[in-house]
């Protein structure tokens, strides 16, 4: 089980808008009926400009970004069967608004801290597994 980010463009220029899908890696023996992210990014280099929840955790919970604090917050859910393989929990569309250096900047999962605490559950049991940043370089 894990949650991880995949961007459509590893290194967008200044102007530049491009997705960062979330996805969900439910299994069979770690199936999921919730799942709530919060990634946290530097709001001088990234800017949120849309959030599309995905499937097949269809009762959004939570959605909600903010550019100033650089914080994205989105939670889902199913009052269905638990989802037992692979999918994507919500595509973010970003815009790059400044350069980096070649070590990139982060998209990374806020601190497991609560209320802020990634979590994969089913039925009331965390199922999360390794949660690795994502390194954007912007041209």
């Amino acid at each position: 089980m894990g949650i991880n980010l995949r961007s459509s463009v590893p290194q967008p220029g200044i102007g530049q808008l491009f997705e960062v899908e979330v996805t969900v890696e439910a299994e069979t023996d770690s199936p999921v009926d919730t799942v709530q992210v919060y990634l946290d990014f530097d709001p001088s280099i990234l800017r949120v400009v849309e959030i599309k929840f995905g499937a097949p955790l269809e009762v959004v919970l939570q959605s909600g970004f903010d550019n100033l604090e650089g914080q994205v917050d989105y939670a889902a859910g199913t009052l269905g069967d638990s989802v037992l393989a692979p999918f994507t929990l919500v595509s973010l569309k970003f815009e790059a608004i400044n350069r980096t250096g070649p070590s990139g900047t982060l998209l990374q999962f806020a601190p497991l801290i609560a209320p802020r605490e990634t979590k994969a559950i089913e039925a009331g049991n965390n199922h999360l597994g390794i949660l690795s940043p994502l390194i954007l370089v912007i041209q």
